[in-house]
């Protein structure tokens, strides 16, 4: 229909070598549709803006996935741009393009076990993706229980302690 305006994309584009997305609408003259104008999206700024937020951990990470597979935004952690034109389908994406929105504990596109948080986005038909590495996730529990653990080391090595000096022979 020529009254409609449309959204085709995000799509890797082989010319520009990265995703793009189309915007078309109506040129209308005296309520009639003479023509179609279309514009290419550059989604630059939108993977900027899914990446905000990623700071002050190594591994955590922020993209989006179209409904053929197909990364949108480039992931942090992969800096070559061949990326976007893989397809990924780990056990969280394809849930996400079903229509999940949900956490899971999995291998993530690199095979690396990791945190993944995704969101479906109905609006856009684009997966929203949140991870990190799980070893860099549990780091900090360890961290803890290893204190908790020297901790009641200590106050059992004080106890013994007192129990030699306080209790007669």
């Amino acid at each position: 229909d020529l009254a409609e305006v449309g959204q085709y994309g995000p799509y890797f584009s082989l010319s520009k070598q990265r995703p793009v997305m189309m915007s078309s609408g109506p040129l209308v003259v005296d309520g009639q549709p003479i023509a179609i104008l279309a514009a290419e999206l550059n989604l630059d700024s939108l993977s900027e803006i899914v990446r905000r937020g990623t700071t002050g951990r190594q591994t955590i990470q922020s993209y989006l996935v179209n409904s053929a597979n197909l990364f949108v935004t480039q992931p942090a952690l992969e800096s070559d741009p061949a990326v976007l034109r893989k397809a990924n389908f780990t056990a969280p994406i394809r849930s996400c393009l079903g229509g999940g929105s949900d956490g899971a504990r999995a291998e993530d596109f690199r095979a690396v076990d990791a945190l993944v948080f995704y969101r479906w986005v109905a609006d856009a038909q684009l997966c929203l993706v949140t991870q990190i590495d799980r070893a860099e996730a549990l780091a900090a529990t360890r961290s803890v229980t290893l204190q908790f653990f020297i901790t009641g080391l200590i106050a059992l090595a004080f106890l013994v302690l007192l129990v030699l000096l306080f209790v007669p022979e």
